[in-house]
């Protein structure tokens, strides 16, 4: 009898999760970019993003080449704990520069996760046809508008990311993404845009590219907004700075991760 979960292999059994993310993954560059300095990778087990830090482009640096370096190893890595995958990561990405993290691992019925910085991820689940809030990542800053980071002249590390467990139920959604994301959109915000699409576009794993698509878009436009109440606006004057309004444009990077057990 071959037990649901277990693979057979010649001498032995090896044990095959059956849960495993559908994601999407939408990334916007700033306008006045040709290239962001964001990146990401999905894994049908682990998705992450990181955030390069833009002053080294005053020194002549690409400031995204340390974060897309980053991703790549933890893509390819075959470690599950999240942190000992950045931590991995970190000691590969050999390149001038520095980034925030955010790394999700999912198991059996869970989910691990690592949160560096001010990226992060939100927990949701759907009820009665509307989304809630399970679990949101706080961020990590030194101060306002520092981050910790990894990388050069950094004396933050992998192990000072916030690890956090949560039990996970088919069809949770995990939404991962920079800081372009939650500068601009309050997580009731966020919530809200969800129900909208959701009213239309049911969360399926063929769907999850196009809520990442909407998501990103309009966060972009609120970004461009001169206006806006929004949540870096908010922190601006709650850090002495008085004349901060509106939305902040940045690179925007979001992915929506939809847990399946098949």
């Amino acid at each position: 009898m071959l037990l649901r979960g277990v693979r057979l292999v010649r001498g032995g059994c090896r044990w095959q999760s059956t849960w495993s993310f559908s994601s999407g993954l939408a990334s916007l560059p700033h306008p006045k970019k040709k290239r962001g300095e964001d990146a990401a990778f999905i894994t049908p087990s682990a998705v992450g993003v990181a955030d390069g830090v833009g002053g080294w482009a005053t020194k002549g640096i690409d400031s995204g080449a340390y974060s897309r370096a980053l991703m790549g190893a933890c893509e390819v890595s075959t470690l599950k704990n999240p942190i000992a995958r950045l931590n991995e990561a970190y000691e590969k990405a050999q390149v001038p520069g520095s980034s925030t993290a955010c790394l999700v691992h999912l198991e059996e019925g869970s989910m691990i996760a690592a949160n560096l910085g001010d990226s992060g991820f939100l927990h949701c689940r759907q009820q009665d046809k509307k989304w809630d809030v399970i679990f949101e990542s706080p961020p990590q800053c030194h101060y306002f508008n520092c981050p910790l980071q990894l990388g050069m002249d950094s004396r933050d590390q992998p192990k000072h990311a916030d690890l956090t467990q949560h039990t996970v139920e088919k069809n949770d959604l995990i939404i991962v993404a920079t800081d372009g994301v939650f500068d601009n959109l309050f997580t009731e915000e966020l919530i809200q845009l969800l129900d909208h699409i959701s009213e239309v576009h049911p969360p399926a794993p063929d769907n999850m590219q196009l809520y990442a698509d909407i998501i990103a878009e309009v966060t972009q436009k609120v970004a461009a907004s001169e206006t806006r109440r929004t949540p870096f606006a908010v922190s601006a004057r709650h850090a002495g700075y008085t004349s901060t309004t509106g939305g902040k444009m940045d690179d925007i990077t979001v992915i929506t991760a939809l847990v399946q057990d098949s």
